[in-house]
């Protein structure tokens, strides 16, 4: 009986959901599409079973907007949710009006109500999101666990502030580190896949380009079976080493939190196995574009996700609370796949 009250639940915390994008203004151009991949997993024959239960942690207070702007208002290179470009110029005070105006369902169209989204912010402030965290997730606090962190080695708090709607395609955060992903403020449709190689073979195509139309009902139409959830703010997910996710927002909302890597992960070979993939996926690019001369504009954010893992590596090497066999196979590895990257790096200088 519970396990049927959850699910009704959550189906019905996703007809919240479209309704909340049914208030968007009709000028919007990624209104349809929001729409169109909730109704899809609503009306999906036979149903797809929304994932649960959903862990949580306990929140000190309820994130409002109040400590939103106070990660924000240092941040800088904006993105145009519209254009998808990303311009130093604009400022908080852009996003402000972006996000207001959005709140509002105003025209996204005109001039003063640019929709902006602000990645990686780093929640520093004692005023801002950190202060509502009250306790970390367990799974970042088990043995084995090493987590990206800040100078006084405690873990790295960062996120991801949307205005309404949004769509976030296809994509993996990282493939040499797994991460977690809390809801922060508001709510938000995650969708996520297994990683098997038919999915990274899949995603292989869209792994940091702009691709046209709705890729995201694309994927979930064709990529096979898929799991759901609407997180609420305290609720998380742990995504692993190049899980493919992707993201619906039918109100201004945020995400946040860590990202880590686990010694399970090292014993196992994911760790090598994702990264060896996401390597001979960009060699593969930049040979096209060698061959080519046709410029992979967003190839440049998979190959920082690289240098950011290698680097994360090096701090697990360090610093991290490994046995000798393990800190062996580790340094095993940051050799294996430095060699396997100088070359690559040295094709991009070309």
């Amino acid at each position: 009986m519970v396990k049927i009250l959850t699910v009704l639940f959550m189906i019905d915390s996703l007809k919240r959901v479209k309704a909340q994008l049914e208030e968007v203004h009709e000028a919007h151009p990624l209104k349809s599409s929001a729409l169109n991949i909730v109704n899809y997993i609503l009306t999906k024959s036979p149903p797809v079973r929304p994932f649960g239960p959903v862990p949580a942690i306990k929140l000190k207070e309820q994130c409002s907007q109040a400590e939103i702007f106070e990660d924000l208002k240092e941040h800088a290179g904006f993105h145009g949710q519209l254009t998808q470009d990303c311009d130093d110029q604009w400022s908080f005070f852009d996003f402000v009006k972006g996000w207001g105006a959005m709140a509002d369902h105003a025209d996204p169209l005109e001039i003063d109500h640019n929709p902006l989204i602000a990645f990686n912010v780093a929640s520093k402030s004692k005023s801002g999101f950190r202060k509502c965290i009250d306790e970390l997730p367990t799974e970042i606090q088990a043995e084995g666990i090493f987590c990206k962190s800040r100078e006084d080695e405690s873990p790295m708090l960062y996120g991801v502030v949307t205005p309404a709607p949004c769509i976030s395609p296809p994509h993996s955060d990282n493939s040499g580190s797994g991460h977690i992903i809390l809801q922060s403020y508001k709510t938000k449709l995650i969708i996520w896949w297994d990683v098997t190689d038919e999915i990274l073979e899949m995603y292989s195509r869209l792994h940091c380009r702009n691709i046209v139309g709705n890729p995201t009902l694309t994927a979930i139409k064709t990529w096979g079976e898929f799991h759901w959830v609407v997180l609420k703010p305290g609720e998380y997910l742990c995504m692993d080493p190049g899980q493919i996710h992707c993201v619906v927002s039918s109100v201004n909302s945020a995400v946040s939190g860590w990202s880590f890597v686990s010694s399970e992960w090292l014993k196992s070979g994911n760790l090598q196995k994702i990264m060896s993939w996401e390597m001979e996926l960009i060699e593969k690019r930049l040979d096209y574009v060698s061959r080519t001369k046709v410029s992979d504009e967003h190839l440049s954010e998979a190959v920082a996700g690289v240098e950011q893992d290698l680097k994360l590596w090096e701090h697990w090497f360090k610093k991290g609370d490994l046995s000798v066999g393990l800190k062996r196979d580790l340094k095993v590895l940051m050799r294996d796949m430095n060699a396997k990257w100088k070359p690559i790096r040295e094709k991009m200088k070309q």
